[in-house]
């Protein structure tokens, strides 16, 4: 699964030859290689029926169908090619520095790994995260919409509807506290980043009105191109800062709100082993 949608993205996005090649031998072994192994596997087990995916399979394959969506996007950005089949063809590609490269594979990863837990919360929130992609790709650019970066979002947003019966449909009452917190973050990150942006507005082209510069803060939080065109290197620098300062705000709330929070978080296992080790009193 991993491999499969790996090679699947780079043929989307990045659509070299050898991208095209590695993806359709990947696939014509998967197809010729159980027939050719079951006389083998049927010697070996002698079973002959499939047991069907239970729920915890599931939701670790699709953790590592988003895992695998956000490793090929880290590698088509970091090494892009003529744009694939959904790409602007050949030209220049966007170059990124490196950083919020990693930043939004580290994201991605937290987000993934959370989804193997039969908990609500990670599905949410990666649903949110994909669409907020999609949108921001689709409707919040400069010039072209990144309809490789929608695509993708879109394949996980499938998968993840798809196999929603896995996870419960509601989350518990300990998610409550960390997704008003997020939401107090967004509110307090967008003022900010607005402030921020309207102090070097003439070094925006265009020269950033209101509304355009509340869609350049909203298009930090999935590190996407806004409507505005940094002039300088102070424009580009509050930029860069604002999406570090997101990403790496993201990254606490994730591993507060997924890994530690949770019904089974760090610290709720901690203090249920400190209760269980606490001596009784006759």
């Amino acid at each position: 699964m991993l491999g499969t949608t790996f090679l699947a993205v780079m043929v989307i996005k990045s659509g070299l030859l050898w991208d095209l090649e590695h993806f359709t031998a990947w696939v014509t072994g998967l197809a010729i290689g159980p027939r050719l192994a079951r006389p083998v596997l049927l010697a070996r087990t002698g079973r002959t029926d499939r047991q069907r995916t239970g729920p915890d399979e599931t939701r670790a394959l699709t953790a590592l169908v988003a895992a695998a969506f956000a490793i090929s996007n880290t590698v088509e950005a970091v090494y892009p090619g003529l744009g694939g089949l959904v790409g602007p063809g050949v030209g220049g590609p966007e170059l990124r520095s490196i950083w919020p490269i990693m930043l939004e594979l580290l994201i991605s990863l937290l987000i993934a790994g959370a989804l193997v837990r039969p908990h609500a919360l990670p599905w949410w929130v990666a649903v949110a995260g994909g669409a907020a992609i999609a949108i921001n790709s689709l409707v919040n650019t400069p010039v072209l919409p990144r309809t490789g970066d929608v695509v993708c979002a879109v394949i996980v947003l499938v998968v993840l509807v798809w196999n929603r019966s896995a996870w419960p449909w509601r989350t518990d009452r300990t998610a409550l506290r960390p997704l008003a917190l997020l939401a107090v973050i967004m509110l307090v990150f967008t003022a900010l980043t607005s402030v921020a942006i309207w102090a070097v507005r003439e070094q925006f082209e265009p020269s950033g009105a209101l509304q355009q510069i509340l869609r350049e803060a909203v298009a930090r939080f999935t590190f996407t191109t806004g409507p505005l065109i940094p002039q300088s290197t102070a424009a580009r620098g509050v930029l860069a800062l604002t999406g570090a300062i997101w990403g790496l705000t993201l990254v606490g709330w994730l591993v507060w709100a997924l890994y530690l929070h949770g019904p089974d978080g760090w610290w709720r296992s901690r203090r249920a082993a400190r209760g269980a080790s606490t001596p009784v009193a006759d």
